[in-house]
C-alpha cells in the first residue's frame, strides 16, 4: 500500500495546492493496487488530500499515457548518465547503486532545468512505520469491492462510496459502499499527517 503520510516529507508544501482532479493510472497487480485499503483511501480522496480522484487499471504493458513518457525519459536519462562514470566523480555524485544516488542524481540534472520531474524517495522505515500505524484501522474500516477484478475504474461519488466502472468510459457503474463504520478519525488521523 502506498503511504500518503510521506507526501509531506518528500514533496515540500502541499502537493495538491491548487489540484482539483488526480487521475491514478496502474497496469495490472490487481492484488496489490485494487487492494480494500487502497481504494477506501480513494473513496475518501478529497477528505484527506483536499482533491478529487479517480483509478483506472490498464492492462500490464499497455501503456498509460504521458506518465509512461515521463518515466521513460527519466530512465533514459539516468542510463546515459550513467554510462558516463567519470562525469559521477566530478560532479561528486557517485555511481548509481541505490534509490539514494537516483535521487540525488535527479536532484543535481533537474533542479536547475526548466524541465521539472520530481522524484521522491519514500524509506521502507517510513513505509513500515506508516502500515504499523494505520493497516488494521483500515481493514478495520474498509469493506472490499465485491468481484473487483471485474472493474477497471474507480470514481469516488461521495465520501466513503466509490462508482465501479468495467473500463473508464462506462457509462454503467455499480456503487460500492465501502466503510463498514463512520470512519471521521481515522480520515481525520489520514489528513493531518498528509497536509
Amino acid at each position: 500500500m502506498f503511504n500518503p503520510c510521506e507526501l509531506k516529507t518528500t514533496i515540500p508544501g502541499n502537493p495538491f495546492q491548487g489540484v482539483s482532479m488526480i487521475h491514478h493510472y496502474t497496469d495490472g497487480a490487481r492484488q496489490h493496487f485494487k487492494s480494500k485499503n487502497v481504494l477506501w483511501v480513494l473513496s475518501h480522496h478529497h477528505e484527506i488530500f483536499g482533491c478529487n480522484a479517480t483509478w483506472s487499471y490498464t492492462a500490464s504493458g499497455h501503456g498509460k499515457g504521458v506518465c509512461d513518457g515521463v518515466g521513460g525519459t527519466l530512465k533514459m536519462a539516468l542510463r546515459r548518465f550513467a554510462l558516463r562514470e567519470d562525469k559521477y566523480r566530478v560532479d561528486r555524485v557517485g555511481l548509481v547503486t541505490d534509490a539514494q544516488s537516483v535521487l540525488d542524481w535527479n536532484l543535481m540534472k533537474y533542479s536547475t532545468s526548466s524541465t521539472r520531474i520530481i522524484v521522491g524517495l519514500i524509506e521502507k522505515r517510513s513505509l513500515n512505520n506508516f502500515r504499523d500505524r494505520f493497516k488494521d484501522a483500515l481493514s478495520d474500516a474498509a469493506r472490499p469491492v465485491p468481484n473487483v477484478s471485474y472493474y477497471h475504474h474507480f470514481k469516488c461519488t461521495s465520501p466513503g462510496v466509490l462508482a465501479c466502472h468495467r473500463t473508464s468510459l462506462s457509462i454503467n457503474h455499480e456503487i460500492c459502499p465501502l466503510d463498514r463504520f463512520n470512519c471521521t478519525d481515522l480520515v481525520d488521523n489520514l489528513r493531518l499527517c498528509v497536509v
